[in-house]
């Protein structure tokens, strides 16, 4: 929002402000009028004091007409801004039967059509009334913040999405959504029948007809996904160092130690020199990659942040599984595997009937 405080104040004085709105600040949303009041706090500083110096200004017969007249459009401002928080305060805590009534003001309803008014009212109307259902938390309440952020720019952005809301966010639909879905032969009260029937209404005169069957879901369902599988955890990354190398292997530097020893009285130490191996990793590259259109991104709330949580899951269970048991060849080779291999760090049984011998457990 662009503003030229100059303008707005040349050549008025505090008595041009009548009982009313004053044009500059009529057609303001709750932010525009925020923004107004901040860009008047400036201006009207730097008529009253020097920004340099910091002592106060001899004003001229104008600038003091200016600077009476901002602030009493200033007073003005702050006041609806006040307004309309004391507002938003009581749609908060109001209870149903506020909500309700507030629902209806402004709509002569008929009782016997309570969602008739849907096909007629205007985008305004239709977006004023989404947003109280969404603020309402019995509505919402399963929503995160980014997930109701995305379904409120969804409200603003389209009248159609608006609509939808008011025709299905509610009681009767919800329960005859779900009788219609896992009953042969559902039976439905009157008022589940009239909440489908607007809908069908509102979708007939709106939005045409779909193959998908996707209209009739209800809007506000919970699009996190829950884990059916995985999840299991990686040990591997906690008991194993991990390093960073700028080749396709790691080598390293091994050694079994040193081995101290007792020697005799003025006798020379022995060389106790360790032997030193370099092992080897091959290093390997392990992909996900979930393809996904912009679209589906921007109507899908918390869609990245979701896909995000799938994609490390699947990364640990690889990684637990290749860890465990991989071939080595094309993926990292297993512990498991290396074990199976190396005869020197099997231990066999003293006895051989099935049996375990006190020995055993000390030799392994």
């Amino acid at each position: 929002m662009t503003i030229d405080i100059g303008d707005v104040l040349r050549n008025k004085t505090a008595e041009d402000i009548g009982a009313g709105t004053p044009d500059e600040l009529r057609g303001m949303t709750p932010d525009d009028l925020q923004s107004f009041v901040e860009i008047l706090d400036a201006h009207l500083r730097s008529i009253h004091q020097d920004e340099n110096t910091g002592e106060l200004r001899d004003k001229t017969p104008a600038e003091q007409s200016a600077f009476d007249y901002g602030l009493k459009l200033r007073d003005l401002a702050i006041k609806k801004i006040d307004e309309h928080r004391a507002v938003q305060e009581v749609f908060k805590r109001r209870p149903k039967a506020v909500e309700a009534a507030m629902l209806n003001l402004g709509n002569s309803r008929d009782k016997s059509d309570p969602y008739g008014d849907v096909r007629r009212m205007n985008n305004p109307e239709a977006r004023d009334r989404a947003l109280r259902i969404l603020d309402d938390r019995n509505s919402s309440m399963h929503l995160s913040a980014p997930e109701k952020d995305e379904v409120e720019r969804q409200i603003r952005t389209s009248p159609d999405i608006a609509r939808r809301i008011l025709v299905t966010e509610n009681d009767d639909y919800r329960e005859a959504w779900m009788k219609l879905v896992t009953e042969p032969h559902p039976m439905l009260s009157p008022e589940q029948q009239q909440a489908v029937r607007a809908f069908n209404e509102y979708r007939a005169a709106s939005e045409g007809t779909t193959t998908a069957g996707g209209f009739g879901i209800p809007v506000f369902i919970d699009p996190s996904i829950i884990m059916t599988a995985q999840g299991s955890g990686n040990p591997f990354l906690t008991l194993a160092r991990q390093v960073d190398v700028n080749t396709n292997v790691w080598k390293g530097v091994s050694s079994a130690g040193v081995s101290w020893s007792f020697d005799s009285e003025a006798s020379a130490v022995s060389d106790d020199m360790a032997t030193l191996a370099q092992p080897t990793v091959t290093v390997f590259m392990a992909r996900g990659f979930i393809p996904f259109s912009i679209e589906i991104g921007q109507d899908y709330p918390g869609f990245a942040s979701e896909m995000q949580a799938l994609l490390s899951a699947g990364y640990d269970e690889l990684l637990v599984d290749k860890f465990t048991r991989g071939s080595g060849t094309g993926e990292p080779k297993g512990i498991l595997t290396c074990l199976s291999a190396n005869t020197n760090v099997r231990v066999r049984a003293a006895t051989n009937v099935g049996a375990i011998s006190a020995a055993d457990p000390y030799n392994l």
